[in-house]
């Protein structure tokens, strides 16, 4: 009896597509949506498509197509985390038998297999596949687009064309301008590349095909101009580096030398094994063209004009990278046993990488939401009471849609203080409440440092701390003993033994001697100590902290921390102490925060105020503080 020849094929692929699953459902409904995810959740939320149109999608530089597709699914099913990412992950396993597929018929069957296994298990495919957010849907469609193109460029070669083909091409090339602007850029890029393919009296037809998808495609030019009102796309991100697309290999593949040298070593042994054959066809040369378009345009626009590149913009085109290398592969791991044992060490080998050195099941690699909620909750059983609750997010709707999915809120909980103004406005407020412990959490946002010095100064004993990807919360107890306090990470200067200071009389609410900032004064006291002194851990905060007091003249001052090393100035942080001045006449505080940046081993530290204004008022209480922080942008 003749063995069937593809058995390892139909095995190898459906144990792909289960690795696929296993990654992508088994985490998805107990992590956080992201907060792209929530911020689309929470623009469905208009009670008519036109005014979601208008205030969901032209404040959103995206086309409309997955903004109207998740208006209404929340509205026929709910705003379930689970139901929200459902389609999106299925689309994302459909990518993953398209490459499959398109890496079969353009090269070979392993180069198919292959890069349908590494896209299954690397942590950059898994996140896009799994996210509420163009990217799955705008894959899978290009692959599709590309699917029919390739039997466009076949059936023209015949003499005859299928109008299955014409309305598969034209549906999903049309659909990819509604999904996001760089799958618009691969159906552009693709549809140009055609003409090399089509030939002779087809072309006209192509041509119109084209025509066609572009006229399907005009809505999203209304919608592209409502968008630019607001701004230029990008703008958020720093220029792209020389080294980008070196980073980009890097961080897609696991950020995983193992992984990179394999791939590499499968590149070069399969060229050098082939290299006195033709091993190049004309879809290398597709991929080339796809990627460089892509690429070019997205750099290019990003020095030119405004950054826009990241690595999420070259998702469309990633799985063509990938059949590209393994089209390489030598014929010993083409068919057979080596199939298999090259497959499975893919599956395994970047399966490992991903769940244990990008500890994928453990946490997500971005900021989380829901997380927070489910501490700030278990946390509030026993945290001492009258507590309070403070978060720094970019909208608080995100995470009141996990309090109402809980069915449950902190009694008091206060919102993104991020000014200088921000943060006196809420320790005046706390300051009056008194709370015995303070939860503190922030994600995906600006978060200032400052806020770490003052609660602990209320509560110095921080007895849960937990950091994620770009997140993290802390709770604040009341303790016995003041902070900061002279010591092996901090400076305190009260000016008792200041032989300069004045003693003010009880009616200015403070005992004790203080400097007189006056005008003619242009610094005051100096705490100055070497960096190293304070036993810094690689990755740090300094804080500088002063108590002043003003009439009706406004100081016009700075608090200033900085770091010195050979009459270089390597780091410096300022805040207006007029910022903090919401209560004339009172004692107030001014606190400035700052990352040590690298290279400042060895330097002298110095804490001071630069006064530059007439007028008198009152300082005291300068301090000087260190405290370790999680790297936010790495996963603990």
């Amino acid at each position: 009896m003749n063995k069937d020849p593809r058995r390892y094929e139909r095995w190898l692929i459906g144990l792909t597509l289960v690795v696929a699953a296993l990654f992508r459902f088994y985490p998805f409904g107990e992590v956080s949506l992201s907060n792209d995810e929530l911020s689309a959740l929470v623009r469905t939320r208009f009670p008519s498509f036109n005014e979601m149109i208008r205030g969901g999608v032209y404040t959103d530089f995206h086309p409309a197509g997955v903004q109207s597709f998740l208006y209404y699914w929340t509205n026929l099913l709910g705003e379930s985390a689970f139901l929200l990412r459902l389609p999106f992950i299925l689309s994302g396993l459909g990518s993953i038998w398209l490459i499959y597929r398109l890496g079969s018929r353009w090269f070979h069957t392993a180069a198919g297999l292959l890069a349908a296994a590494m896209f299954s298990v690397l942590e950059y495919s898994i996140i896009y596949s799994q996210l509420a957010r163009p990217y799955s849907p705008g894959l899978f469609f290009c692959l599709l687009a590309t699917w029919y193109w390739t039997n466009l460029s076949e059936q023209t070669a015949e003499g005859k064309v299928r109008w299955q083909t014409w309305l598969g091409w034209t549906g999903s090339m049309a659909i990819c301008t509604h999904l996001h602007y760089f799958s618009l850029v691969y159906a552009a890029a693709l549809g140009l590349w055609g003409f090399t393919f089509i030939k002779g009296k087809w072309r006209s037809t192509y041509a119109v095909s084209g025509l066609i998808i572009v006229l399907l495609a005009l809505p999203e030019w209304t919608i592209f101009q409502e968008q630019l009102k607001t701004g230029d796309l990008g703008g958020w991100l720093g220029k792209p580096e020389p080294s980008w697309l070196f980073s980009f290999f890097f961080n897609v593949f696991n950020a995983s030398w193992l992984l990179i040298d394999a791939l590499v070593v499968c590149f070069f042994t399969g060229w050098y094994v082939q290299r006195s054959r033709p091993v190049w066809n004309r879809f290398h040369s597709t991929v080339t063209f796809l990627f460089l378009f892509a690429f070019g345009l997205a750099f290019g626009y990003s020095l030119v004009r405004h950054p826009i590149i990241q690595y999420s913009t070259l998702f469309f085109v990633f799985p063509l990278l990938l059949l590209f290398f393994f089209s390489f592969t030598p014929k010993v791991f083409r068919q057979g046993a080596g199939l298999v044992v090259v497959v499975v060490l893919v599956l395994l080998g970047g399966g490992l990488s991903t769940a244990v050195e990008k500890k994928f099941f453990h946490m997500p690699a971005y900021g989380v939401f829901k997380e927070l909620t489910d501490r700030t909750r278990d946390w509030s059983v026993d945290a001492p009471s009258p507590a309070a609750v403070v978060y720094n997010v970019i909208n608080p709707d995100y995470l009141e849609y996990y309090f109402h999915q809980a069915d449950w809120k902190p009694e008091r909980v206060f919102y993104r203080p991020e000014t200088a103004a921000d943060l006196a406005r809420l320790i005046v407020t706390l300051d009056s409440l008194q709370p015995k412990s303070v939860i503190y959490g922030w994600t995906n946002s600006f978060h200032p440092e400052e806020l770490y010095f003052l609660l602990r100064e209320r509560c110095p004993n921080i007895d849960r701390d937990e950091a994620f990807f770009n997140a993290r919360i802390s709770r604040f107890n009341k303790a016995d003993q003041n902070w900061p306090q002279t010591g092996s990470r901090a400076l305190v200067w009260d000016y008792e033994q200041d032989g300069n200071a004045i003693q003010l009389p009880d009616s200015f609410f403070v005992r004790g001697k203080v400097e007189s900032m006056r005008e003619g004064l242009e610094f005051s006291h100096t705490l100055e100590c070497n960096l190293d002194s304070l036993h810094p851990t690689g990755y740090d905060v300094l804080h500088a902290r002063c108590r002043f007091l003003a009439g009706s003249v406004r100081p016009d001052a700075l608090l200033v921390v900085s770091i010195e090393k050979d009459k270089n100035n390597l780091a410096y942080f300022s805040t207006t102490i007029n910022d903090w001045n919401l209560r004339p006449g009172k004692w107030q505080e001014a606190v400035i925060s700052g990352v040590i940046p690298e290279g400042c081993g060895g330097g002298i530290v110095k804490a001071y105020v630069w006064n530059k204004g007439a007028g008198e008022w009152w300082l005291d209480d300068l301090a000087l503080a260190l405290t370790p922080a999680p790297y936010p942008y790495e996963k603990p």
